[in-house]
């Protein structure tokens, strides 16, 4: 992994700002993923069609999800310095994502999601800086994700 110390630094500080917050952070995340790309609705076994949008966002379902979610990146962010767990981790849950109906030209549109969150959700300490750290472990994550979506 190509981050240097302060990128690392930057990435695990933000991410203990966002993380005293994490379920409003997983909402946004997914509204704005979904606000995007309404085709993504249908990766999901328990959205329903007949419910508004407004109220699948707000669901428990997808709150869950919200936190499956942000606790993978709280594993990325946590493995930053162990390169070898990090990847091991990120392979098998791209394995794991074959069972859904994600595909790898998705995950652009979860980083796309990530960033704004961050954005967002830090306001002012979401810097040129902390924008280029958290892309480039955002690109770490995708690339191995797809690889073991690939395996």
């Amino acid at each position: 992994m190509s981050l240097t110390p302060e990128q690392k630094k930057l990435v695990r500080d933000t991410w203990a700002l966002v993380a005293q917050n994490i379920d409003h952070h997983c909402v946004v995340y997914y509204k704005k993923l979904f606000e995007d790309h309404r085709e993504l609705l249908d990766n999901f076994s328990f959205y329903d069609a007949n419910v508004s949008f407004e109220k699948f966002v707000a669901s428990p379902e997808l709150l869950n999800q919200g936190r499956k979610t942000f606790r993978a990146v709280g594993t990325a962010v946590n493995n930053l310095d162990d390169v070898d767990k990090l990847v091991s981790f990120l392979l098998k849950l791209g394995e794991r994502h074959k069972n859904y109906k994600v595909e790898s030209t998705q995950y652009p549109f979860a980083g796309e999601a990530l960033i704004y969150t961050l954005e967002t959700g830090l306001g002012s300490e979401f810097t040129q800086e902390v924008k280029e750290a958290w892309t480039l472990v955002y690109s770490v994550v995708q690339d191995n994700l797809i690889k073991g979506m690939e395996s």
